[in-house]
């Protein structure tokens, strides 16, 4: 397990603030983590880890701590919780990850989440497919019966792919 700064955020969504983050930082991240065969353990709320500067200008909120680990892990704690916990004398936010009852937790929190797509997603070619698919065969459908079939597929197809 890889826990802790990062130092680098992986997604733009991870940021908040002046300056941009150049795509080919995020990308050298996303490929380290890739590499080492790490998974995102994801995270409860707040959803930045760090922060520096005390006025709306000056701000910078960004998501550097995380909770990445392997299959094996995932397979045997199957029931896992990561929580970013507010620490005051630090500029950093303290990472806990538990692996008891937290299931009932994490399902809740997932059910959630279902109706979102994560930004992850969409760079996935499947999730493209499944877009294409709902749009491309809804003749008969309406607006909101595209938009159901198309987040249902998306939510089944996301919690198969990522969450294992």
């Amino acid at each position: 397990m890889a826990l802790g700064d990062f130092n680098e955020i992986m997604w733009d969504t991870e940021k908040e603030g002046r300056g941009k983050r150049s795509e080919w930082q995020m990308e050298a991240c996303r490929s380290a983590v890739e590499n080492a065969d790490l998974h995102d353990l994801g995270f409860t709320r707040p959803k930045f880890t760090w922060e520096r500067g005390n006025t709306e200008i000056s701000s910078i909120r960004e998501r550097l701590d995380r909770a990445a680990t392997n299959r094996a892990w995932m397979g045997k704690f199957s029931h896992f919780l990561v929580r970013n916990l507010a620490c005051s004398y630090l500029d950093h936010y303290l990472l806990l990850v538990t692996t008891e009852r937290a299931k009932a937790e994490r399902r809740c929190l997932f059910a959630k989440r279902k109706q979102v797509l994560e930004a992850i997603w969409a760079n996935e070619h499947d999730c493209k497919s499944i877009v294409a698919e709902a749009w491309a065969n809804g003749d008969n459908k309406t607006m909101r019966r595209r938009l159901q079939w198309t987040r249902n597929r998306l939510y089944v197809w996301g919690k198969e792919k990522f969450q294992g």
